[in-house]
C-alpha cells in the first residue's frame, strides 16, 4: 500500500499573545488545524498567564501548541508539525540565537529581573526543542496584525484574537472577585 498525499496528515499550530504591561497578565491563544485527505479540521484555545512581558507569553504559548499538539492522536513520529507565529523573539530564542553572545551584548544593560526573564525565556525555547526531538517540527514565522487575506494571515489573526479572549477571561474573573 503506497501513501499518498491524501492520506499524509498535517499538524499546525497558529500562536499568538496578548499583554497587559498595567496588570503583567498575558492572554494567549493557539488555533491547531489538522490536515487529512483533503479535510482540514480547526480547534481553538485560549486562556491566560501572569508574566511579566510578552515574549514570554509569546514563547509560552508555542509550549502550549506543542502540548496540545503531542496528545492528538494523528501524532505519529512522522507526522511534520509546522507552528506559526509573528514572534521573531520567540523564534530567536528557539533557534538559540539568544544565547551567550546576545547576553555579552547587554550583560552592562540589563537589570537583574530582565536576566531572569531572559534565563525563563531560554527554559522554555529549551522545553520546546526537547518536545520536538524525534518529530520534525517547523517554525515558521508570519506577519502579525496584517490586513492580509492570505490563509496564514488570517489564521494568525484568529489566534490573535483568541488571545485577547483569554486576556478578557482574566478580567472577568478579576471582575466576579470583586464583586
Amino acid at each position: 500500500m503506497r501513501i499518498t498525499d491524501c492520506d499524509k496528515t498535517e499538524l499546525i499550530a497558529y500562536t499568538d499573545a496578548s499583554y497587559d504591561d498595567k496588570e503583567k497578565i498575558a492572554g494567549w491563544g493557539v488555533v491547531i488545524q489538522i490536515r487529512r485527505g483533503g479535510v482540514t479540521k480547526e480547534h481553538a484555545y485560549k486562556s491566560y498567564l501572569p508574566c511579566s512581558n510578552n515574549n514570554f507569553a509569546e514563547l509560552f504559548a508555542i509550549h502550549q501548541a506543542l502540548i496540545l499538539l503531542a496528545g492528538s492522536k494523528y501524532r505519529k513520529s512522522d507526522t511534520e508539525v509546522i507552528i506559526l507565529t509573528d514572534s521573531q523573539t520567540s523564534l530567536d530564542y528557539i533557534n538559540g540565537l539568544r544565547g551567550r553572545e546576545y547576553e555579552r551584548k547587554h550583560m552592562k544593560e540589563w537589570t537583574k529581573q530582565q536576566w531572569i526573564n531572559h534565563k525563563r525565556m531560554q527554559l522554555y525555547a529549551y522545553r520546546i526543542n526537547k518536545m520536538c526531538v524525534g518529530t520534525p517540527c517547523q517554525f515558521i514565522k508570519v506577519k502579525g496584525h496584517c490586513r492580509d487575506f492570505r490563509e496564514a494571515h488570517l489564521v494568525n489573526n484568529l489566534a490573535d484574537t483568541y488571545a485577547k479572549i483569554g486576556r478578557s477571561l482574566y478580567y472577568m474573573q478579576k471582575k466576579a472577585r470583586e464583586r
